[in-house]
């Protein structure tokens, strides 16, 4: 299977693709991108320094702002700026212009002292500055200017508290000293006190509206918060008043860039350099800009130009390196990339990257060597498993290799890229279902994974699973090095076009697809009334000459001038999906190419004419050189296939072999000189009695010309249209099959060859392929329910949602996962247009989008089957939206309940499960220490709906009668509509903000009275790290409003036999009950309605005061909860995706 670094899949001499491209890592940040020209997926360095939690990537200063800009003394931890002396001069001056304040002493002796200390701060005296001040203050305790300076000196020393309180003390002499003011806003943020900071910058900005400084170090508070288009309009307004502002132009862009904004990124990084031409993070933040605008010569030069500037700088090499890489100049990414070793040997990522710069020369000895080191530097990370595992493929090392796939999983299960490769590798081991399942475990973490896609669908095609094959080989078009469509024009889809509405058809990929491809032409000529095939020049003659009626054929470069005339385009490699055909509907007639009179006439007295007990018996032995890896497998040496079919008695061999090098033997005739075009090889091939080739062009023409044909195949796996275990072609059925027993045995397949050849010499029945073979699908065993039913559909398509991290998205992975190792399963994606009300050959099971009951994928099944969790009131539409669907399964029964209260009767009941394998109580080692602060958890998404708020109010009273209480709050939420609800409670006070998660959080603690510092606050979680965080608890907490489904973050917490406060409400009802939970029973109405007074939504709410009574008797019994959550864990164990999957199971069979 070809892994080429350049391409999905390597062509060979006919053009036909041998689909395995690795993949490689690749970030989940903003920094990600697809390395077009490399099988890998990188990493840019943005921010940071080397370290383990970051992979190849390009690296750039911070990525954030850090620090705000001081008037005098630049912070230690500011935000590289332009170092012109313009920007040192102006700061200093702003400051200076405020120092006589305080008039106690003399002033001459005061304004002398004061210059020096200033002047000692310059030059990063801090001790004598220091005390040059102390001096002052001895003198006069209240000199404003000497608390002042010594605030800047703190500052510059990185003692952020003793900063502020002398800034403070400054400020409260001077109130409306701006330079104060904006100084003490910097030393504030540096803090992290981002509410203080920005109120204090705000009114220095009241004072003095034009004030450009405070405007800048403004925008640098909100950047850290990351409130992006406020801190866009400081840093302008500040740039307004100062144009050549060349801190607040480096940080503009940088945050433009973090936004994806990289027009105007580069815009400001511009403005940037054209003030220091060589300031060196202003250059590679210029690089990274072009990187991520696609623009990678140009960044390539930026980068080039910043190890001149800084050539001990590792990081500029190791970025050179990896862009190198992605323009396809491996050899001087190597260059750059040892450069950057030498300079940093330990770094991981950077041996990470040289592997696969060796790997992209071929060099895999060498390239195994730094992907080794790479794992031995960081044994943690799953991507350098993952990339090791690829480069011990290529060396064909399958064993090692899969030994490396599986560890990558280990360290991360829902790595797509993995599962992916491991599809390759089964793919290569002839191990086909493991590979369809493979490719789909991708698909489910990663849909829109393009190279999972077109893999999946070879090995559908290869298994005859044609339906959905055709699906999934249309996402060829999403890869990006796949050349885009010839024409501006609509796709058509298969309906009727009217006369006088041209088809443009146009070919891809190689000879042999476009003529394999010819056949569908007809079958459109009966919805098109006049197609127009564009063709390479080859190919011209013959399909002219073989054209049905109705079928112009012009060169492919008269697109642009047929393009004008025609109403829509189709590429002829997509006809068999939009045709909708299947491997019993594959039009297999043949002839349906012939060469053209002139051809004919030209090669007339090529071969000799028909001579009873002689057989002519054109041979092809080589493909493309050009795919190297499969090379010497699908090849066959000449002295080797020529010698041995020479040996059979009655045989004349005819080479058709182009590009030859070595002498043919003696006996055999050279047609090569003769094959200008196609036509030529047509007609050639029609005066002989046999073709025998390798998988190249040459076996597809000779079997649309219905010629007997003899084709070698290598074990392993062929390409997709020559399928497995068998002797014939459901394309070609002149084509006879002849494959290798074992790798690389090409004697035997010759010895059985040679045997059947002699016996044809008489027999000429025996050139075609053995009577009898039927044209079926290889099937998966097919499931049986248990009243004994079994399938009578060929798949099943699932319709669901992604995403690892919330819930729709973990239910969807794993039961289309637990399904897809039952039954085969097609699964649809979301953002795909061709599924609005298609009709699908077989079952289909779809998330249901929301109360309206609106089905994910616009589709409907042979069966229709809705998966729906809703909290809300259902609208009138949906008992309409209902009637789409045989049955809708509910993720809960309160979910049940209210669809048959609605009049919704074709309705059942569909448990969530558990990963067992991930979720399960601690082991004896596991256990938490005794003399750890007795921790609550509380999780889910922050809204109103979950009930985080009736967790705060309680925790405000246990925070002060329990300081040996430690609450951990998992809640992170990207959907602020939601967040936004949380508004409505009557318990906390709620402002929304947007930002970092645990800043937004902290403040809001703080506005409702609570300690921060007795809060571990949480960001979004993988699922699976969560095991870990549960163990680590000692009371889960759920005191949620309504669920319709069965809330999988209490039930995997359940799982891992921890015990929880639960309220006994909703969806948590399958699931709890007094033997497993503490149950949370005094729940009143709560009831939501909208603006014009319509109820929206029927809740139940606990009551606080049971919630701090549950908590309290947690705490003081805690081996009573301990035989809670032993239960609890006992309980969970049924509750498994597996079974969730058998239940489905049960109703669509």
């Amino acid at each position: 299977m070809a892994k080429q670094r350049g391409k999905a899949h390597a062509k060979d001499g006919r053009g036909n693709r041998a689909a395995g491209k690795t993949l490689k890592n690749k970030s989940a940040n903003s920094d990600s991108i697809n390395s077009a020209a490399k099988t890998r997926f990188r990493r840019i360095w943005s921010h940071g320094a080397p370290s383990a939690a970051s992979s190849a990537r390009l690296r750039s200063s911070q990525h954030a702002a850090r620090a705000s800009f001081l008037h005098l003394g630049a912070p230690c931890n500011q935000i590289p700026g332009p170092r012109g002396r313009d920007f040192g001069k102006r700061r200093s001056n702003l400051v200076m212009s405020y120092l006589p304040s305080s008039q106690a002493t003399p002033l001459g002796i005061t304004m002398h002292l004061l210059e020096r200390a200033l002047a000692d701060l310059q030059q990063g005296r801090y001790q004598e500055a220091a005390a040059i001040c102390d001096q002052v203050l001895a003198q006069d305790p209240e000199n404003d200017t000497a608390y002042n300076i010594l605030g800047l000196i703190h500052h510059q020393a990185g003692n952020k508290e003793e900063a502020i309180a002398y800034t403070r003390r400054a400020v409260a002499a001077a109130p409306d000293n701006l330079a104060r003011l904006c100084n003490l806003g910097c030393m504030l943020q540096a803090a992290d006190r981002f509410a203080e900071a920005e109120a204090t910058l705000r009114h220095a900005l009241s004072l003095e509206p034009n004030f450009p400084e405070a405007l800048y170090n403004l925008g640098l508070c909100l950047h850290r918060q990351g409130r992006i288009e406020e801190a866009a309009s400081a840093y302008e307004q500040a740039l307004a008043l100062r144009p050549d502002y060349g801190e607040a132009l480096y940080n503009l862009g940088v945050l433009y860039r973090a936004a994806g904004r990289l027009d105007l990124a580069e815009n400001a990084l511009q403005r940037c350099l054209s003030l220091e031409p060589d300031h060196a993070p202003t250059i590679k933040e210029l690089g990274l800009t072009l990187y991520h605008s696609g623009r990678l010569p140009e960044a390539a030069d930026y980068f080039q130009r910043l190890t001149t500037l800084t050539p001990q700088d590792a990081q500029a090499h190791y970025n050179l390196g990896v862009v190198l890489l992605e323009t396809g100049r491996a050899e001087e990414a190597e260059t750059a990339l040892r450069t950057a070793l030498a300079l940093a040997p330990q770094w991981p990522e950077a041996n990470n990257n040289m592997g696969i710069v060796l790997q992209a020369l071929e060099r895999y000895a060498e390239a195994e060597e730094y992907q080794r080191r790479a794992v031995q530097l960081d044994p943690g990370r799953a991507t350098f498993w993952n990339d090791l595992g690829t480069v011990l493929q290529d060396q064909e090392k399958m064993t090692e290799a899969e030994a490396a796939y599986h560890r990558s999983l280990e360290l991360a299960p829902d790595f797509a890229k993995t599962h992916y490769n491991f599809g390759n590798l089964f793919r290569e081991g002839n191990r086909i279902d493991e590979a369809i399942f493979a490719y789909q475990k991708a698909l489910i973490r990663a849909p829109d994974l393009a190279e999972a896609h077109w893999n999946l669908s070879h090995a559908l095609l290869l298994i005859g699973r044609y339906e959905q094959g055709w699906r999934e080989y249309e996402w060829r078009w999403r890869l990006p090095e796949h050349p885009a469509k010839p024409a501006d024009l609509p796709e058509w889809r298969g309906e009727q076009l009217a006369p006088g509405a041209p088809l443009l058809v146009y070919c891809e990929q190689g000879m042999g697809d476009a003529i394999q491809f010819f056949r569908f032409l007809p079958l459109v000529r009966q919805r098109v009334a006049e197609v127009i095939l564009a063709c390479p020049p080859p190919l011209h003659s013959l399909f002219h000459a073989s054209a049905p009626e109705g079928v112009r054929v012009v060169l492919e470069e008269q697109i642009p001038a047929v393009a004008a005339i025609s109403a829509c385009q189709a590429s002829l490699l997509s006809l068999p999906y939009l045709l909708r055909t299947t491997l019993n509907t594959l039009p297999a007639a043949v002839p349906y190419l012939r060469p053209d009179e002139v051809s004919g006439r030209r090669q007339a007295d090529a071969v000799p004419r028909p001579e009873k007990g002689v057989l002519r018996v054109g041979v092809v032995w080589q493909g493309n050189p050009q795919n190297r890896r499969h090379y010497s497998k699908r090849c066959l040496p000449a002295e080797l296939v020529l010698g041995r079919l020479a040996e059979v008695p009655g045989v004349r061999l005819f080479s058709l072999q182009k590009d030859r090098e070595e002498p043919l033997p003696e006996g055999v005739t050279d047609l090569a000189p003769r094959l200008q075009s196609f036509a030529d090889t047509a007609a050639l091939a029609e005066q002989l009695d046999l073709v025998i080739s390798i998988d190249t062009a040459a076996v597809h023409l000779a079997g649309a010309l219905a010629r007997p044909t003899w084709l070698l195949l290598p074990f392993v796996p062929p390409d997709w249209r020559w399928m497995l275990d068998r002797s014939d072609s459901p394309w070609y059925p002149t084509v006879r099959i002849w494959r290798q027993r074992e790798p690389g045995d090409w004697h035997d397949v010759l010895h059985r060859v040679c045997q059947t050849l002699a016996r044809a010499v008489h027999e000429r029945e025996l050139l075609l392929p053995p009577p009898g073979t039927e044209r079926q699908e290889h099937q998966q065993p097919l499931p049986q329910s248990e009243k004994g039913a079994q399938r009578q559909w060929e798949c099943l398509y699932l319709g669901l949602s992604a995403g690892q991290n919330f819930g729709w998205g973990v239910c969807s992975t794993y039961l289309a996962e637990e399904l897809a190792r039952r039954v085969p399963v097609h699964l649809l994606n979301e953002q795909d247009g061709s599924l609005s009300d298609a009709h699908l050959p077989g079952p289909l099971f779809a998330a249901i989008r929301g109360v309206d009951l609106e089905p994910l994928p616009q589709a409907r099944g042979s069966r229709t089957y809705g998966y729906t969790f809703f909290e809300n009131e259902l609208p009138p539409i949906a008992r309409e939206n209902a009637k789409r669907y045989d049955l809708i399964l509910a993720g809960s029964t309160w979910c049940r309940d209210r669809l048959q209260e609605a009049g919704i009767e074709h309705c059942a009941v569909l448990i969530q499960g558990i990963d067992p394998q991930r979720f399960f109580p601690a082991r004896p080692d596991e256990e938490r220490a005794a003399d750890r602060p007795f921790t609550i958890f509380s999780g889910g998404k922050f809204e109103l709906r979950k009930g985080q708020d009736l967790v705060l109010r309680a925790w405000k009273i246990l925070q002060d009668k329990y300081p040996d209480m430690v609450l951990v709050t998992c809640w992170e939420n990207v959907w602020p509509d939601t967040m936004r609800s949380m508004s409505l409670s009557p318990h906390i006070t709620y402002t929304h903000r947007q930002g970092d998660w645990r800043q937004v959080m902290e403040q809001l603690y703080v506005d409702n009275g609570l300690d921060p510092q007795r809060i571990v606050t949480l960001g979004l979680q993988d699922n699976a790290s969560l095991r870990r965080l549960y163990l680590d608890s000692d009371i889960g907490l759920f005191p949620n409003r309504c669920e319709g489904g069965t809330n999988l973050v209490l039930m995997e917490y359940m799982a891992c036999g921890r015990p929880v406060i639960a309220a006994n409400t909703s969806g948590h009802r399958d699931i709890v009950n007094a033997e497993n939970a503490i149950l949370l029973n005094e729940l009143r109405p709560f009831n939501l309605t909208d603006g014009q007074g319509r109820l929206i939504a029927r809740w139940e709410e606990a009551d606080i005061e049971e919630i701090v009574a549950a908590v309290e008797y947690a705490y003081h019994h805690r081996q009573e909860i301990a035989r809670l959550g032993q239960r609890a864990g006992e309980d969970l164990a049924r509750f498994t995706w597996a079974a969730s999957a058998s239940q489905l199971l049960e109703h669509i069979l």
